[in-house]
């Protein structure tokens, strides 16, 4: 695990980096996990270290957000987390989290769940360095002022290595529109500048333009550390936060405030709302959280008709680490018949300020999918005359695919020295008999005869990229693909 320091100060402060750096000792620790599997999926054990009272969370899509079944110290000052987690089609991840509020920091580890492989164990002891950040009080800003901050990634003192990758996002209110919003870096809001890295460290500054779009919340800090050579480990994290608000603002939210998260980031349905999925039979967790001081009740409904509302009893309250954040989580079940013809359900999430006689409301849909996949027992390439031209091939592939939502194929390969295919999308998505959730993608290309004799000669020798259409799964973080083989005859398949 690989840490981040934050040097932060308002425009062009004239107190020194060094002045303002704030020496910080390894709050949280991660030390090994290990890997044992079960009948259903794996059971893991993080062993760390911590110096004060922290939080845990682990998240696999499938279940709400959770504690570990249980947390002991097996010797003075190393504790380890123990949880099993089930193997689900969606994704093979799960990440376990540790934070320690009193200290703003989170470390996370996404961790491989897959069903293949033996009992693993990975060392983690040489992967964090050490966490500082100045200054330490919240960020305040007045009217045209901007917000300057500085990350800076130092290398391991043991190992030597840099952290290869540094972020940042906003969280909090726009005051303008009084929407509470998340904003990544280089998006309207934050501008980031890469400095130049050093083997001793990675610099990274983020411009807060406050000067033109009055905000209050949090900007958070994320030191990825994804190339660590660990099969177990996929991906550590080390997340440090600091408050922006402006000068007249008391505290970190405006006084009286109510709103309902919105993840402007996450992909919209055909109605505009955020689109949450659920594979067909499975029970799938769905969230919504409020901000504010004075959140006294929230509910949900399903919506049935714009006018029919029936209200979802099993909902329970989230776990949350702040007090002004509030949030309930309920349970969808995706079957073949959820939903409209697209599989969408339609939730209305409610927040209640009964003090003052009010509420706050946000749609969210979820679809209950069918995983993404390519057949490759009816996807065929095709190789046909140009009647025009006798010397020249038209070649048609024709990708099968399968899912709901279906999924975004494209094309890629060599065809000749001078012709290849390079996330080409498809000229055409057919329909198919087989249902709404099938669907023939095809892409159409032109070869001359010697062109096309040549890559019958060469297809699948190694000596070049094999035409093929593929799509990117983002739960399982893979490229499926089916390679097309030519033969001599004007119908081929893999």
């Amino acid at each position: 695990m690989e840490d981040i320091l934050v040097a932060a100060v308002i425009d062009t402060s004239s107190r020194s980096e060094e002045s303002q750096t704030v020496s910080y000792n390894n709050a949280i620790q991660l030390v090994s996990v290990e890997r044992t599997p079960t009948a259903t999926g794996n059971r893991f054990a993080v062993k760390f270290t911590k110096s004060g009272d922290v939080f845990y969370r682990i998240n696999d899509y499938l279940t709400p957000s959770r504690e570990p079944d249980s947390v002991e110290e097996e010797a003075e000052g190393l504790w380890t987390a123990r949880f099993t987690c089930n193997h689900t089609v969606v994704t093979d991840n799960v990440w376990f989290m540790i934070i320690d509020r009193d200290n703003d920091l989170m470390v996370s580890a996404r961790l491989n769940n897959s069903e293949a492989g033996p009992a693993f164990e990975g060392n983690l002891q040489q992967q964090q360095p050490e966490v500082r950040f100045s200054p330490a009080e919240p960020a305040t800003y007045r009217q045209g002022e901007n917000v300057v901050y500085t990350a800076i990634s130092p290398a391991n003192p043991s190992t030597g290595k840099v952290i290869p990758h540094i972020s940042a996002f906003f969280s909090g209110i726009d005051l303008d529109s009084d929407k509470f919003e998340i904003f990544m870096s280089n998006e309207n809001l934050i501008d980031e500048e890469v400095e130049d890295s050093t083997s001793q460290e990675v610099r990274v500054t983020y411009t807060v333009l406050t000067s033109t779009r009055a905000v209050s919340g949090v900007l958070q800090f994320i030191a990825h550390a994804e190339d660590n050579d660990n099969p177990l480990v996929l991906d550590l994290q080390v997340t440090r936060h600091v408050a922006i608000r402006p000068a007249s603002q008391s505290g970190e939210y405006p006084s009286g405030y109510l709103g309902i998260m919105e993840y402007p980031y996450m992909e919209r349905s055909k109605n505009g709302n955020e689109l949450h999925s659920c594979p067909i039979g499975y029970t799938c967790p769905l969230s919504c959280f409020a901000v504010g001081e004075r959140v006294t009740s929230m509910f949900v409904y399903k919506v049935v008709t714009e006018d029919h509302l029936e209200e979802v009893l099993n909902v329970e309250d989230a776990l949350s680490t702040s007090d002004t954040v509030h949030g309930i989580i309920w349970m969808f079940q995706a079957t073949e018949d959820s939903g409209d013809s697209d599989g969408i359900t339609t939730f209305s999430c409610r927040a209640y300020d009964t003090v003052d006689f009010r509420y706050v409301t946000k749609l969210l849909d979820v679809q209950a999918t069918i995983p993404p996949s390519i057949d490759g027992q009816r996807s065929s390439v095709q190789v046909e005359n140009d009647p025009v031209d006798p010397h020249t091939k038209i070649i048609t592939f024709n990708c099968a695919i399968k899912g709901r939502p279906l999924p975004k194929v494209w094309f890629s390969g060599d065809l000749s020295p001078a012709t290849f295919l390079s996330h080409e999308s498809p000229d055409n998505i057919t329909a198919t008999p087989l249902g709404q959730d099938t669907a023939i993608a095809s892409k159409v290309v032109t070869l001359g005869a010697d062109e096309l004799e040549q890559l019958i000669e060469h297809n699948g020798d190694g000596q070049q990229e094999r035409p093929h259409c593929a799509f990117f799964n983002p739960f399982k973080a893979e490229r499926v693909k089916h390679y097309f083989i030519f033969q001599a005859s004007n119908s081929f398949h893999r």
